[in-house]
Protein backbone atom coordinates (compact mmCIF):
# COMPACT_ATOMS: atom_id res chain seq x y z
CA UNK A 1 0.00 0.00 0.00
CA UNK A 2 1.28 3.39 -1.17
CA UNK A 3 1.77 6.02 1.65
CA UNK A 4 -0.60 7.93 0.02
CA UNK A 5 -3.27 5.42 0.73
CA UNK A 6 -2.09 4.92 4.02
CA UNK A 7 -2.33 8.76 5.21
CA UNK A 8 -5.52 8.55 3.45
CA UNK A 9 -6.85 5.39 5.41
CA UNK A 10 -5.45 6.83 8.57
CA UNK A 11 -7.21 10.35 7.91
CA UNK A 12 -10.72 8.00 7.46
CA UNK A 13 -10.17 6.18 10.61
CA UNK A 14 -9.20 9.42 12.39
CA UNK A 15 -12.59 11.34 11.40
CA UNK A 16 -14.91 8.32 12.01
CA UNK A 17 -13.47 7.50 15.29
CA UNK A 18 -12.50 4.06 15.02
CA UNK A 19 -9.08 4.84 16.93
CA UNK A 20 -8.51 1.09 17.24
CA UNK A 21 -7.97 0.60 13.36
CA UNK A 22 -6.26 3.79 13.24
CA UNK A 23 -3.43 2.92 15.43
CA UNK A 24 -2.00 0.10 13.45
CA UNK A 25 -2.06 2.62 9.61
CA UNK A 26 -0.55 5.36 11.89
CA UNK A 27 2.36 3.14 13.64
CA UNK A 28 3.14 1.96 9.70
CA UNK A 29 3.24 5.85 8.78
CA UNK A 30 5.50 6.81 11.60
CA UNK A 31 7.80 4.02 10.84
CA UNK A 32 8.09 5.23 7.13
CA UNK A 33 9.06 8.52 8.22
CA UNK A 34 9.55 8.47 12.26
CA UNK A 35 11.13 12.35 12.37
CA UNK A 36 7.73 13.82 11.36
CA UNK A 37 6.56 15.07 14.41
CA UNK A 38 2.86 15.92 12.94
CA UNK A 39 2.05 11.98 12.44
CA UNK A 40 4.00 11.00 15.79
CA UNK A 41 1.75 13.47 17.37
CA UNK A 42 -1.40 12.27 15.87
CA UNK A 43 0.44 8.40 17.05
CA UNK A 44 0.31 9.34 20.53
CA UNK A 45 -3.27 10.70 20.52
CA UNK A 46 -4.71 7.69 19.01
CA UNK A 47 -2.79 5.54 21.60
CA UNK A 48 -4.34 7.70 24.57
CA UNK A 49 -8.00 7.51 22.45
CA UNK A 50 -7.38 3.92 22.53
CA UNK A 51 -6.45 4.15 26.30
CA UNK A 52 -3.05 3.27 26.61
CA UNK A 53 -1.93 6.65 28.45
CA UNK A 54 1.45 5.08 29.10
CA UNK A 55 2.30 4.67 25.65
CA UNK A 56 1.04 8.22 25.04
CA UNK A 57 2.92 9.76 27.57
CA UNK A 58 6.24 8.04 26.42
CA UNK A 59 5.70 8.85 22.92
CA UNK A 60 4.39 12.66 23.93
CA UNK A 61 7.95 12.89 25.92
CA UNK A 62 9.84 11.59 22.58
CA UNK A 63 7.62 14.07 20.90
CA UNK A 64 8.44 16.96 23.27
CA UNK A 65 12.41 16.29 23.69
CA UNK A 66 12.33 16.50 19.30
CA UNK A 67 10.80 19.94 19.50
CA UNK A 68 13.52 21.34 22.37
CA UNK A 69 16.39 20.19 20.25
CA UNK A 70 14.93 21.83 17.39
CA UNK A 71 14.03 25.13 19.19
CA UNK A 72 10.75 24.79 19.34
CA UNK A 73 9.76 26.24 22.94
CA UNK A 74 6.65 26.78 22.58
CA UNK A 75 5.54 23.71 20.72
CA UNK A 76 7.71 21.67 23.65
CA UNK A 77 5.42 23.90 26.35
CA UNK A 78 2.47 22.73 24.41
CA UNK A 79 3.47 18.95 24.40
CA UNK A 80 4.33 18.67 28.41
CA UNK A 81 1.28 20.44 29.01
CA UNK A 82 -0.58 17.71 27.48
CA UNK A 83 1.88 15.16 29.02
CA UNK A 84 0.32 16.40 32.80
CA UNK A 85 -3.48 16.62 31.10
CA UNK A 86 -2.67 12.82 30.68
CA UNK A 87 -0.40 12.12 34.08
CA UNK A 88 -0.62 14.81 36.54
CA UNK A 89 1.83 13.03 38.63
CA UNK A 90 4.66 13.34 36.11
CA UNK A 91 5.77 16.51 38.21
CA UNK A 92 9.42 16.35 36.82
CA UNK A 93 8.00 17.85 33.66
CA UNK A 94 7.54 20.85 35.27
CA UNK A 95 11.21 20.36 37.02
CA UNK A 96 12.55 20.00 33.55
CA UNK A 97 10.62 23.40 32.56
CA UNK A 98 12.03 25.78 35.06
CA UNK A 99 15.75 24.24 34.16
CA UNK A 100 15.25 25.13 30.61
CA UNK A 101 14.65 28.46 31.58
CA UNK A 102 17.37 28.58 34.08
CA UNK A 103 19.66 27.07 31.15
CA UNK A 104 18.27 28.81 28.27
CA UNK A 105 20.57 30.12 25.65
CA UNK A 106 24.17 28.70 24.44
CA UNK A 107 24.47 26.46 26.93
CA UNK A 108 20.70 25.01 26.92
CA UNK A 109 20.96 21.45 28.07
CA UNK A 110 19.06 18.80 25.39
CA UNK A 111 17.28 17.06 28.02
CA UNK A 112 15.26 20.28 29.00
CA UNK A 113 11.83 18.74 29.18
CA UNK A 114 13.23 14.76 29.59
CA UNK A 115 12.60 12.69 32.88
CA UNK A 116 16.35 11.59 33.55
CA UNK A 117 15.90 8.05 33.13
CA UNK A 118 14.86 8.08 29.28
CA UNK A 119 16.80 7.49 26.80
CA UNK A 120 16.42 8.72 23.40
CA UNK A 121 15.72 6.31 20.64
CA UNK A 122 17.25 8.83 17.96
CA UNK A 123 20.96 10.02 18.59
CA UNK A 124 21.52 13.73 18.23
CA UNK A 125 25.26 14.90 17.51
CA UNK A 126 26.82 17.53 20.09
CA UNK A 127 26.65 20.37 18.01
CA UNK A 128 22.81 19.55 16.78
CA UNK A 129 22.14 19.91 20.86
CA UNK A 130 22.87 23.48 20.87
CA UNK A 131 21.87 24.81 17.79
CA UNK A 132 18.78 26.22 18.02
CA UNK A 133 17.46 30.18 18.90
CA UNK A 134 16.19 31.25 21.71
CA UNK A 135 12.30 32.41 21.65
CA UNK A 136 11.93 36.32 22.44
CA UNK A 137 8.39 35.92 23.48
CA UNK A 138 9.92 33.60 26.33
CA UNK A 139 13.33 34.73 26.50
CA UNK A 140 13.76 37.20 29.57
CA UNK A 141 11.57 34.81 31.56
CA UNK A 142 13.35 34.08 34.31
CA UNK A 143 12.33 30.06 36.32
CA UNK A 144 9.89 31.16 38.21
CA UNK A 145 8.56 33.52 35.83
CA UNK A 146 8.20 30.95 32.95
CA UNK A 147 6.79 28.54 35.50
CA UNK A 148 4.24 30.68 36.45
CA UNK A 149 3.70 31.91 32.67
CA UNK A 150 3.33 27.67 31.95
CA UNK A 151 0.88 27.12 34.52
CA UNK A 152 -1.25 30.17 33.56
CA UNK A 153 -2.13 28.58 29.85
CA UNK A 154 -4.83 26.79 29.16
CA UNK A 155 -4.29 24.07 26.85
CA UNK A 156 -6.70 24.07 23.85
CA UNK A 157 -7.35 21.80 20.74
CA UNK A 158 -9.66 23.14 18.20
CA UNK A 159 -11.72 21.42 15.16
CA UNK A 160 -10.34 22.22 11.60
CA UNK A 161 -12.17 25.69 10.81
CA UNK A 162 -13.49 26.41 13.86
CA UNK A 163 -13.72 29.94 14.87
CA UNK A 164 -10.96 30.22 17.88
CA UNK A 165 -11.62 34.32 17.77
CA UNK A 166 -14.88 35.98 16.99
CA UNK A 167 -15.27 40.25 16.28
CA UNK A 168 -16.50 41.40 19.62
CA UNK A 169 -14.71 38.73 21.36
CA UNK A 170 -13.01 40.12 24.96
CA UNK A 171 -9.24 40.96 23.53
CA UNK A 172 -7.44 39.57 26.92
CA UNK A 173 -6.09 36.49 25.95
CA UNK A 174 -3.11 35.87 24.10
CA UNK A 175 -2.68 32.71 21.55
CA UNK A 176 0.03 30.44 21.77
CA UNK A 177 -0.10 28.25 18.54
CA UNK A 178 1.41 25.14 19.68
CA UNK A 179 0.88 23.08 16.28
CA UNK A 180 -1.35 23.46 13.14
CA UNK A 181 -2.09 26.43 11.37
CA UNK A 182 -4.20 29.08 11.85
CA UNK A 183 -5.87 31.88 8.91
CA UNK A 184 -6.51 34.86 10.00
CA UNK A 185 -9.17 37.24 8.77
CA UNK A 186 -9.86 41.17 9.16
CA UNK A 187 -13.05 42.16 9.28
CA UNK A 188 -15.98 41.20 7.45
CA UNK A 189 -13.91 40.69 4.47
CA UNK A 190 -13.11 36.54 4.23
CA UNK A 191 -10.98 38.01 1.10
CA UNK A 192 -8.78 39.99 3.84
CA UNK A 193 -6.58 36.71 5.07
CA UNK A 194 -3.18 36.81 6.47
CA UNK A 195 -1.02 34.14 7.25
Amino acid sequence: MSISDLRRKAKEAWMTGKFDKALPIFEQLHQHDPKDLRIFVKLAEVREKNGDKKGAVRDFIHIAESYANDGFVVQAIAISKIILRIDPSRTEIQDHLRSLSEKRGDDWAIRTLIPQDYEPTVPVSEDKKFNFERTPLLSMLSGDELEDFIASLTLKTYQEEASIYQPGDSGGSLYLIGMGKVRLEAGNNADATYA
